[in-house]
């Protein structure tokens, strides 16, 4: 499998690949800033996986909290559409709380981090469908 070619990006690595998905870091050449890209796995998505990605991208773009992830562009090339996102060091909630104790304190600021992104997604009328640990992100180093 080889990484899309998309111009103004260059990709360094698949970094997840899900039912539907394939998760690159990738660099943003004209700010040398790191991303994430997220594309189909079909070479010829239909349309619900495009209109998928749009809506994400369409929904993501109005946040501006330091708790979400803030979305950058959607691009179509040819057939493909992909979502480019901004990158942190992070690894999954899910995988964090597997390989560390939390004591109290780091639970609370966990926690308050999640409900303030939560709260800001709810303030614009929006439901995310799918929060659980797996989908949640943490620096292991700032907790943020």
């Amino acid at each position: 499998m080889n990484p899309p070619k998309i111009k103004n990006y260059r990709i360094e690595k698949l970094l997840h690949r899900t039912n539907n998905y394939n998760i690159y870091t990738a660099i943003k050449i004209s700010e040398n800033k790191k991303v994430i890209i997220k594309e189909p796995h079909d070479n010829f998505p239909n349309s619900l996986s495009v209109a998928q990605l749009t809506n994400e991208f369409e929904m993501g773009k109005i946040f501006h909290h330091d708790n979400i992830i803030g979305y950058i562009d959607l691009i179509h090339k040819d057939t493909l559409v992909f979502l480019v996102k901004e990158f942190f060091e992070s690894s999954s909630l899910e995988e964090y709380i597997s390989k560390k104790d939390i004591d109290s304190e780091d639970f609370l600021k966990i926690a308050l981090q999640i409900t303030e992104g939560i709260s800001d997604i709810h303030r614009n009328n929006l439901i995310h469908k799918l929060i659980k640990p797996s989908n949640i992100l943490i620096n292991p180093e700032t907790k943020q």
